[in-house]
């Protein structure tokens, strides 16, 4: 059975202090997984989280990205590996197998390149037109995001069911400024690369 496994760091995190980012960190990853065994955080502030919706490891790097972006600053690189998982443990960083060494290898890769996301699935054809649509994503808006496009991002990510009338409210801002946010965010061209993503990695 195939699995994806997210491997990330916090960029910048020496210049913050972990009580402003580790909660909201924490928060996410337990919308996903069980701690230890499907994330855990590590080294201070690097973090791995196994997913079996392997379609849905995009969409999950984007909430992560867009809950430390709230926080003026700060950044994260995440790298998706898809594959196998030939060693369950009790901690998920004792666990093994091709998606785990695939997210690892590429977060070091992340680094060197200069990006905050990337996926190794085995598959290059179509790690490559990935790679290369995330880097535009990442290089175009993401990266860019501020603290108030992040919150409406990570607000929609988490209320599917919620329209942005809603949003607006929970958040307690008017709607035309949800919206704003979002489309400065580049929300639509995201879901439509989740979508793409979804119908490539089905493909896979």
């Amino acid at each position: 059975m195939n699995v994806a496994v997210i491997t990330g760091d916090i960029v910048h995190s020496g210049e913050t202090s972990p009580e402003l980012w580790l909660g909201e960190l924490k928060s996410v990853l337990n919308r996903y997984g069980v701690y230890p065994v499907n994330w855990e955080i590590y080294r201070g502030d690097e973090f791995q989280l196994e997913l079996p919706d392997v379609e849905n490891a995009f969409l999950v790097a984007v909430h992560i990205k867009s809950a430390i972006k709230k926080y003026k600053g700060l950044d994260v690189r995440v790298s998706i590996g898809i594959g196998e998982k030939s060693y369950k443990a009790e901690r998920i960083t004792e666990s093994n197998g091709s998606a785990y060494v695939r997210s690892g290898r590429g977060l070091g890769s992340l680094k060197q390149n200069k990006v905050t996301i990337n996926i190794d699935s085995g598959n290059e054809k179509i790690d490559h037109i990935l790679n290369l649509m995330f880097k535009l994503a990442g290089k175009g808006f993401m990266d860019n995001w501020t603290p108030a496009s992040s919150e409406a991002v990570k607000m929609m990510i988490e209320n599917p069911d919620k329209n942005i009338s809603e949003i607006a409210q929970i958040l307690k801002i008017e709607q035309s400024a949800v919206s704003k946010r979002l489309q400065r965010a580049g929300y639509e061209m995201i879901m439509d690369l989740n979508q793409f993503f979804k119908t490539a990695i089905k493909s896979h």
